[in-house]
C-alpha cells in the first residue's frame, strides 16, 4: 500500500492494542519510506508500543533515535523521559543514573515538570542527588 495506508494500518493496530502488528507495520514504514513527512510520528510511536510491550532496551533505542533525527521535535522532552523510563526497567543503578545525569542537558530549558518526573526515576533506581 501507500505510506499513507501503511501509517494508518500501523496506527489503527496501535489503537486497537494488536502492538506487535503495530510494531511491525511501524517498522516496516521506516524501512520502506525513510524520508516520509512522518518520519518522527512513526519513530515516537515505534519507540511507544515496544515501551508498552516492555522491550525498553528497544525502546530506549527508538527514542534516542528519536531524539538524534528529530531534536526540534514537540516531543522531545516526552521521548526523553521515555527514555528514562526505558532505562529504570532494563539497566543497572548505577547505568540508569549515569544516564539520568546526562538527560536534562538534552534540552534548552528543561521544564519543572521534566525537572520533577527525572527526580522520582532517579529515587526509584536510588541514584544519589
Amino acid at each position: 500500500g501507500s505510506p499513507e495506508e501503511q501509517y494508518r494500518f500501523a496506527f489503527g493496530r496501535m489503537l486497537q492494542n494488536d502492538l506487535e502488528t503495530a510494531e511491525k507495520g511501524f517498522a516496516e514504514f521506516r524501512q520502506l519510506h525513510p524520508e516520509d513527512e512522518r518520519s518522527a510520528d512513526v519513530l515516537y510511536w515505534l519507540g511507544r508500543v515496544q515501551f508498552i510491550q516492555g522491550d525498553y532496551g528497544n525502546s530506549a533505542m527508538s527514542f534516542t533515535e528519536f531524539n538524534s533525527e528529530f531534536p526540534d521535535d514537540s516531543r522531545l522532552p516526552e521521548a526523553i523521559l521515555m527514555i528514562a523510563e526505558s532505562v529504570l526497567n532494563f539497566a543497572t543503578s548505577e547505568q540508569a543514573c549515569q544516564i539520568f545525569a546526562d538527560l536534562p542537558q538534552m534540552l534548552d530549558q528543561p521544564t519543572d515538570a521534566f525537572i520533577n518526573r527525572l527526580s522520582e526515576l532517579k529515587i526509584a533506581a536510588s541514584c544519589d542527588g
